[in-house]
């Protein structure tokens, strides 16, 4: 008989022991650290509302349904500052379940450990439904959205992830569009287009139900989405989905992307909206390529961000510093979607990459709105359109290179040559 090694893994102040058929990643020590501060500002505003109603707040109910090791719940039981009145654990692995019993009792944690299909589970839950549930799948995370948002409360949160960033990031646009329901894109503000795309689903799931997303809190992250929503019931509000939704169309030849909302407010309820013809790119000439419809509302809740950076000194988290940057840039983030890449706009221009400040100081002396990206430090979000940020770039080119080279290493059939000569004419 061949005897099974335990590994021992800490985190936050839950210890676990393992076998190696049970799943860990010790890389997602981020977003389970986030997790904890996210649900405990959650559940702070939970009791709030309760206690403005004068009804007594016991503490919240928390469902994990993937939960392979345990360890995120656990650390949730042991480090939020709300208390967890109800505890539901589950796996479908039986090794995991046998761990999770195990490391449960060695933490002094009570919990109702199950072992089951997640999508049933969750079902059967619809009865007594749950303030969080927090799912973190191998893989996508479009194939327990039903069952999710059926199973949380009115007002709940829920804690998604999507690992599968390959694919909602363009690489597999049919197995994009199957799970999700949307046609991805591979260009550079690709994933900020990711994390509408699992937006996008989360909403028209809850639509159907006539229930609404209200995004907390929105992010790209290493190899994956993070997203936390809560989940409120509005037949109202649900019709206002379509003003949310949109169709992305980006040129097959220059950066240019052009947004197009499939509703429109009418007089009396909203209606179709009208299409704004995007033929042939206004900066090129060139083609457009059809993306989405994506989830185009805000991202964020800055006063709940903001309210997370307040409290966040308080808790010991190992990766703190790392948080504190996300959560900035996320507060700070302009809501236009998307993003674009400075450096990369400058190459395809083959013109020297301004300064971060000469650059804002452009935008801003412009009248227009100015922000980084959470994705990166390079990636910028503003309220003028790509005509306004070639003109400047062409602008800061001429500035930097004699007349005579200013079209050198330029093919003459390129978009790039077509923008800059359109301008100088």
């Amino acid at each position: 008989m061949i005897k099974r090694i335990m590994s021992i893994h800490i985190e936050g102040k839950a210890q676990v022991k393992l076998r190696p058929e049970v799943f860990l990643n010790p890389v997602q020590i981020f977003n389970r650290d986030l997790s904890i501060l996210t649900v405990s500002n959650y559940a702070a505003q939970l009791a709030k509302t309760q206690f403005d109603k004068s009804t007594p707040f016991d503490g919240i109910s928390l469902l994990e349904p993937l939960a392979a090791s345990g360890i995120r719940s656990l650390r949730y039981y042991k480090e939020i500052t709300s208390p967890i009145q109800r505890l539901i654990v589950n796996d479908i692995n039986p090794e995991a379940v046998q761990d999770m019993i195990s490391n449960f009792q060695d933490n002094g944690v009570k919990a109702d450990i199950r072992q089951s299909d997640a999508l049933d589970l969750m079902y059967s839950l619809r009865s007594q439904p749950l303030d969080v549930i927090d799912l973190d799948p191998y893989g996508s995370v479009a194939e327990f959205l039903d069952g999710a948002i059926q199973s949380v409360k009115d007002g709940g949160l829920l804690c998604l992830t999507s690992t599968d960033s390959a694919t909602l990031c363009g690489n597999h646009p049919d197995t994009c569009f199957y799970k999700y329901g949307v046609v991805p894109t591979k260009a550079k503000y690709c994933h900020e287009f990711a994390v509408r795309t699992v937006l996008s689903a989360v909403s028209a799931t809850a639509n159907r139900y006539q229930k609404i997303v209200i995004p907390l809190l929105s992010l790209s992250v290493d190899f994956y989405i993070r997203v936390f929503v809560k989940i409120v019931s509005s037949a109202a509000s649900a019709k206002n989905s379509i003003l949310k939704s949109s169709l992305v169309y980006q040129c097959t030849e220059c950066p240019t992307y052009a947004i197009h909302t499939l509703g429109k407010h009418g007089k009396s309820k909203n209606a179709v909206n009208q299409f704004s013809g995007c033929d042939k790119c206004d900066n090129c000439g060139g083609s457009y390529s059809i993306h989405g419809p994506v989830y185009t509302g805000p991202l964020h809740d800055r006063v709940f961000i903001q309210q997370m950076l307040d409290t966040l000194p308080s808790f010991e988290l190992k990766m703190k510093d790392r948080i504190i940057g996300f959560l900035t840039a996320a507060r700070d983030e302009l809501d236009d979607p998307f993003y674009f890449d400075l450096s990369r706009i400058c190459k395809f221009l083959k013109c020297m990459t301004p300064s971060q400040k000469q650059f804002r100081s452009a935008i801003r002396s412009l009248g227009y709105e100015i922000s980084q990206s959470h994705t990166a430090a390079t990636h910028y979000k503003t309220t003028a359109n790509l005509s306004t940020i070639f003109d400047i770039l062409i602008h800061w080119k001429k500035l930097k290179t004699p007349p005579e080279k200013l079209l050198n290493n330029i093919d003459p059939s390129s978009a790039a040559y077509r923008i800059l000569t359109k301008e100088q004419t």
